[in-house]
């Protein structure tokens, strides 16, 4: 049955080819349209998510009253970190980190280039994210001077062969010795670095001596990770007790949460996602009341098709099956067509957004979840009403040439009309 049914949508959609072209490539586009915009969407939302413990991560932000004012800071000290761990069994690891201001790194005189993206951090790291390990052992980031590259680090320094075991100087004097390699960090995660280097280097390194030793100096971001199930606000309280500064208040920002808060150092926040989901929903909508318009207003070219076939025997239910499968096909159709589409403006799309997304997202289960949901709910909001409208007509009347529906049915297809012109008005108006 189902293979009749595809031969009869094959042969009406090349019958009539300048309708199907018109119809397909209306729908492609409009899936192409709010297919990048919820690439983007999913992308923002899927910030951090990919950290096996990243429900029980927290970043810890602190609150300064100066003169009445207020200062945030996500600055910590020193010493602040162990001593919640040591205070609280509640806290399984603590990860300080600081990101180096700009500095000339070389691993020969060839090799030598201006970095912003040296991070350190405490050998937790990888404990507390899921950042992979390719090759050595970030144990070893116990020791002082040493640093671990992301793969496209290694291969700038190094070429195509073996870094670990290799030196890289940092600054014009401070040697580092390469321990591992670390996959490089996706473009939907908050920590974003090239190098990963053992925070106990911080007291060695002249620019940053002072600053380490100096426990008053808030100048790392520390994270904490509790147990499963542990309670961030009785860790926040603990805060005040164990870090006994005047006039701070402190609180626990969860990991998965930063990227969307509204603050100076993102420019995404919840009221701009939610406002770009809304125009992918209103786009596809608009695309699948078009193709619905367009397939109902040549109902008089199928009217004397159903007469005849209802008259020969055909159920009504055999015959919206039949609509239904050849509104799936188109639809199949251009859903391919869209994501060739995509795949050719993807890079055009993130560089009018200034977004840097791993072109790998494109194939995550996350995205391609998301298309195949995507394509389920346009199969049968496509095929719904068209394949009800074509198959009530009435035998006889049809054949006597009689195609006029049911005064209900106009309404509808006046509605989608209105429902068309008012939308694309409105987004024209909100664009400019």
């Amino acid at each position: 049955m189902l293979q009749n049914y595809l031969k009869i949508a094959f042969r009406n959609i090349f019958r009539n080819s300048f309708y199907s072209v018109i119809s397909i490539s209306g729908l492609a586009i409009g899936i192409t349209a709010s297919a990048l915009i919820l690439l983007f969407v999913s992308h923002e939302y899927s910030f951090d998510k990919f950290h096996k413990n990243g429900n029980e991560i927290y970043r810890i932000l602190s609150t300064m009253n100066f003169g009445g004012r207020q200062f945030p800071s996500n600055r910590f000290s020193t010493s602040g970190g162990p001593k919640i761990k040591e205070s609280s069994p509640e806290v399984i690891n603590f990860v300080r980190t600081r990101l180096s201001p700009k500095v000339v790194v070389q691993s020969d005189t060839d090799h030598r280039f201006f970095e912003n993206q040296f991070l350190f951090a405490d050998p937790s790291f990888f404990q507390a994210f899921s950042f992979e390990v390719i090759r050595g052992s970030a144990a070893l980031l116990m020791r002082p001077n040493t640093v671990m590259l992301t793969e496209r680090t290694a291969k700038k320094y190094f070429d195509d062969g073996n870094p670990v075991g290799q030196t890289i100087t940092y600054g014009k004097e401070t040697i580092f010795e390469v321990i591992g390699i670390i996959k490089d960090s996706p473009s939907n995660s908050s920590l974003q670095f090239d190098f990963v280097g053992s925070f106990s280097s911080l007291g060695i390194i002249p620019s940053e001596k002072n600053i380490y030793t100096e426990d008053e100096s808030a100048a790392y971001i520390t994270y904490l990770q509790l147990k499963p199930g542990s309670s961030s606000e009785k860790i926040k309280n603990l805060l005040p007790v164990i870090i006994s500064h005047k006039d701070v208040q402190y609180s626990l920002e969860p990991l998965t949460g930063i990227h969307l808060t509204n603050t100076p150092e993102n420019t995404s926040n919840n009221r701009n996602i939610t406002i770009f989901l809304f125009i992918a929903i209103l786009v596809l909508t608009l695309a699948l009341v078009n193709y619905v318009n367009l397939t109902t207003a040549r109902s008089t070219t199928r009217a004397k098709e159903v007469g005849i076939r209802k008259t020969l025997g055909a159920k009504r239910g055999t015959l919206t099956s039949q609509f239904y499968v050849e509104s799936a096909l188109m639809t199949i159709i251009a859903f391919a067509l869209a994501y060739m589409l995509i795949e050719m403006l993807t890079p055009v799309f993130l560089s009018e957004l200034q977004q840097d997304i791993d072109r790998t997202f494109l194939k995550s289960q996350l995205f391609l979840g998301l298309m195949v949901f995507l394509l389920v709910v346009c199969i049968f909001l496509s095929g719904s009403y068209p394949s009800v409208v074509l198959s009530q007509f009435k035998p006889a009347d049809a054949l006597k040439g009689k195609f006029s529906i049911s005064n209900r049915g106009a309404w509808i297809r006046h509605g989608f009309t209105v429902f068309q012109f008012s939308v694309s008005i409105a987004l024209i108006i909100c664009s400019l």
